[in-house]
């Protein structure tokens, strides 16, 4: 295994990259099946037995955790991941497929009262910092760095705690599970996957908890190469971003993995995130559906015009958007993203701003060259400048090319006011054999890019909302 990080190379000095998510299953799971299940489930995908290594001139490769790197040894793997699918711009079917409308994925708290596999004996450590908590028979490994644990913190206390600690990917940590009272905690490094790849882990999880014989799933990402057809970049950006590299490269900078040590500690230093949520049960859900059915647009496209009726100026919104193209259920990100921007007209109604707001993001959803734009114009950056936006960002690293390059791109103190993540209806199973998801709360992290980041997913029929900042 030789995969070269492209498109994501963003993610590898991001300082804020965890993806999360919390399960409630119908009934208690002893913590030893729980944990077997975890350590099965990461044998299966291969991304979970890999690790990250950074070579002398600055590639970053995904290979084998027990693998010794060799820069000749890359291979054309890298180019089998022509993923992806476009399901998501079927943003006209209008009953509950409106959750699936537009795909696009990335609140006063409303907690179900009741939570599911509670576990004890545990000691750990207080929030914020700190080494992390274990349980009474320590930290579990799980393949290679990955791990499962008992804790008795809460979902947002673990949060807290894991977004600021980071994840040893050079020695294949990838993912980690926890067993708390608030459900069962997985907390994944963005390099690992997207929120669909971590609901197709959570699938093989489920299954291997019922004992089932889970098939191996190799790693598939974005590459270049793959990305579909009539989404190249515009020579204006190709002029723009040769002429940043040309400056970069008088400067250029290898960064290691002592640099991220240094950026998460400084960037954690002062921060605190507050997550809030908001459960929609079956009645609630279905009105929402209505309203977008009766307006005919999507789910998403009313819940952002909801957002942003009472805002003043106009509105950036991010929007993270699935990137397969070929509907594979492999673990990897394979996300891409469009952003809208659109001035709230309180002069005309509710539906005809809405109306307008989905048209936005219809016309990029549906346009190649808008849909795929972000990793086209990323992955024209020499990959050590895209570390250097992240270092710039966390504060600890600055030089005038990297300073100036990451206030246009977002990286500053120009950011979007939303980023929305909506992974409509999961499109996992939720019964296996005698165990039942309950319901699933999705939490991506609080991105550089962003104030208010917002993550939604719907299974069964209860949806939760999730809105993840940084406090004051």
């Amino acid at each position: 295994m030789r995969y070269r990080i492209e498109t994501e190379r963003v993610d590898l000095f991001d300082v804020s990259i965890v993806i999360t998510m919390c399960l409630h299953l119908s009934a208690d799971v002893p913590f030893e099946l729980l944990k077997t299940a975890f350590d099965k489930a990461c044998s299966c995908h291969e991304v979970l037995q890999s690790k990250i290594v950074i070579e002398p001139d600055g590639e970053a490769y995904y290979t084998y955790a027990d693998e010794q790197p060799d820069a000749d040894s890359m291979t054309d793997e890298q180019s089998d991941t022509d993923s992806m699918t476009d399901e998501q711009s079927d943003a006209d079917s209008m009953t509950d497929e409106q959750l699936d409308a537009d795909n696009v994925s990335e609140a006063g708290a409303d907690k179900s009262s009741e939570r599911k596999n509670t576990v004890s004996d545990v000691k750990t450590k207080n929030c914020p910092g700190g080494d992390m908590h274990t349980g009474g028979d320590g930290h579990i490994a799980a393949g290679h760095g990955n791990s499962f644990t008992r804790t008795e913190l809460s979902l947002e206390e673990l949060i807290c705690e894991n977004e600021r600690r980071r994840f040893r990917i050079e020695d294949g940590e990838f993912i980690r599970g926890f067993a708390s009272p608030d459900g069962i905690v997985l907390m994944m490094h963005h390099l690992a996957g997207d929120g669909k790849s971590l609901l197709y882990f959570i699938e093989t999880f489920m299954r291997c908890l019922n004992g089932e014989s889970c098939e191996s799933v190799p790693f598939r990402s974005l590459d270049l190469k793959s990305l579909p057809q009539g989404s190249a970049l515009p020579m204006v950006y190709k002029v723009l971003t040769a002429h940043w590299n040309r400056r970069w490269h008088m400067v250029k900078r290898i960064f290691t993995f002592d640099d991220m040590d240094a950026a998460y500690t400084k960037y954690w230093k002062n921060r605190e995130t507050k997550v809030t949520i908001k459960r929609y049960e079956k009645h609630d859900l279905g009105h929402l559906l209505e309203e977008a059915k009766n307006n005919n647009v999507s789910l998403t496209a009313y819940m952002i015009t909801d957002m942003i009726r009472d805002s003043k100026g106009k509105n950036d919104i991010g929007l993270a958007v699935d990137g397969r193209t070929d509907g594979n259920r492999s673990m990897g990100n394979q996300a891409t993203g469009i952003s809208v921007e659109y001035r709230y007209d309180p002069k005309e109604t509710f539906g005809e701003n809405v109306r307008k707001v989905h048209a936005l993001m219809n016309k990029k959803l549906s346009d190649n060259r808008y849909r795929y734009f972000v990793l086209r114009f990323m992955g024209a950056l020499d990959t050590t400048l895209k570390d250097a936006l992240n270092l710039e960002h966390a504060g600890c690293f600055s030089s005038r090319i990297s300073s100036s390059l990451a206030q246009l791109l977002g990286y500053g103190t120009k950011v979007r006011d939303i980023s929305i993540t909506n992974l409509t209806r999961a499109d996992i199973p939720l019964k296996y054999g005698e165990y039942e998801i309950k319901d699933i709360i999705f939490i991506p992290p609080v991105v550089s890019y962003a104030k208010n980041v917002y993550g939604i997913v719907t299974a069964g029929d209860v949806m939760y909302v999730t809105r993840h900042i940084f406090e004051d």
